[in-house]
C-alpha cells in the first residue's frame, strides 16, 4: 500500500550514523524490523507496529490543534516537512539512536526559514505523556514562522510543559519546590524573560531544568492570573520590560518579581499540600 511503504530498518540505521558508526555491526534488536508509513494533512508518519502508526495518523491532526488553541493561538497548516520516526521501545529507540536519551525535534533552516522538521520520538508512555512536548515544539515553530514572530525561550519552555499531563506538571513543581522554599538563587524575571536561544544552549542541564520550570511557572502566572488575551499580547512583545509595564501595569523587572516570587512560594506550597485542584494547571482556551 502506498501509505504503508516499508523500508528495511538496518538500511535506516546505516543512513542515519555517521563515521566509524559505519562499521559497526548492525544491532540485533533493530535486524528485520521495518519502517511503515502514513501521512496525515501536515505529517509523515514512520513507526514500527501498525497499532501505533495508525493511532498517530488518527490522532495526530487533533493533538497539532489543541497544543495551539488551548493558548488562544490559531490552529494552522505547515508548509514545510513534518517527518516523524516513531519508535516504542526504549531499547530500540537506544540502538537506533545511540545520541539520544529522549524524543529530540530537529528544525532546519536555510536563510533563516524552516525547510523541513524532523522529530525522533520515543513514545514508551501513554500518548498524553509522550506527545505533547515534542508537538508543541513543532507547532510553536511553525506558528513563529507562519506569522512572523519570534516568542521567547521562556515561552517555548513553559507552554510545552504545561502542555504534558496534570501529573508531569505537578512533578515539575515538586521539583522546582527544594529551590524555592531553601531560598536558593533562582532566574528572577529578567533573566528569564530575556535569554536568547544561544544564551540558553550554555546553561548546565541543571540550570535548564530550573531555567525550564520557572518558565513554566511564569506561564501559568500570566495565563491563569492576568488572562489569555493579555498573555498573547504580550508573547508578541518584543521588549519584556516596556510589555511588563504597558500590558500588565508593572513599573519594572523588580516591581514585578516580587509578585512572581510570591506566586512560585504559593503555589509550589498549596500543590504540595493538595489544594491545588487540577483544574487550576490545565490550560483551556478562554471562551468568548
Amino acid at each position: 500500500m502506498n501509505s504503508m511503504q516499508k523500508l528495511l530498518l538496518s538500511i535506516f540505521a546505516l543512513l542515519i550514523m555517521s563515521g566509524p558508526a559505519l562499521a559497526q555491526s548492525t544491532p540485533d534488536i533493530i535486524k528485520g524490523k521495518v519502517w511503515n508509513r502514513w501521512t496525515s494533512s501536515n505529517f509523515t508518519v514512520h513507526a514500527i507496529t501498525d497499532d501505533q502508526g495508525k493511532y498517530l495518523k488518527n490522532n495526530l491532526e487533533g493533538v497539532k490543534a489543541w497544543v495551539l488553541t488551548r493558548w488562544g493561538l490559531n490552529d494552522i497548516a505547515f508548509d514545510v516537512d513534518v517527518k516523524l520516526w516513531c519508535v516504542g521501545d526504549r531499547e530500540l529507540f537506544e540502538a537506533l539512536y545511540p545520541s539520544l536519551d529522549g524524543s529530540k525535534v530537529e528544525v532546519r533552516r536555510e536563510g533563516g526559514k524552516v525547510k523541513v522538521i524532523e522529530a525522533f520520538l520515543l513514545l514508551d508512555e501513554r500518548p498524553s505523556k509522550s506527545l505533547p512536548a515534542p508537538l508543541t515544539e513543532i507547532c510553536m515553530s511553525l506558528f513563529e514562522e507562519k506569522h512572523s514572530v519570534e516568542f521567547g525561550v521562556w515561552a517555548h519552555q513553559g507552554i510545552t510543559l504545561l502542555n504534558g499531563s496534570e501529573t508531569q506538571i505537578r512533578a515539575r513543581l515538586r521539583e522546582l519546590s527544594p529551590k524555592i522554599t531553601s531560598d536558593t538563587s533562582v532566574f528572577l524575571s529578567k533573566i528569564l524573560l530575556t535569554t536568547s536561544k544561544e544564551d540558553y544552549d550554555k546553561f548546565t542541564p541543571q540550570e535548564k531544568v530550573l531555567f525550564d520550570n520557572e518558565s513554566m511557572v511564569l506561564c501559568l502566572l500570566l495565563r491563569k492570573e492576568f488572562g489569555q488575551t493579555r498573555l498573547l499580547h504580550f508573547l508578541k512583545e518584543n521588549d519584556a520590560e516596556k510589555g511588563l509595564k504597558d500590558i500588565y501595569g508593572f513599573r519594572s523587572y523588580d516591581h514585578f518579581d516580587a509578585s512572581f516570587y510570591r506566586y512560585m512560594k504559593d503555589l509550589i506550597k498549596d500543590a504540595g499540600e493538595g489544594k491545588t485542584p487540577a483544574h487550576y494547571l490545565l490550560i483551556q482556551k478562554a471562551g468568548k
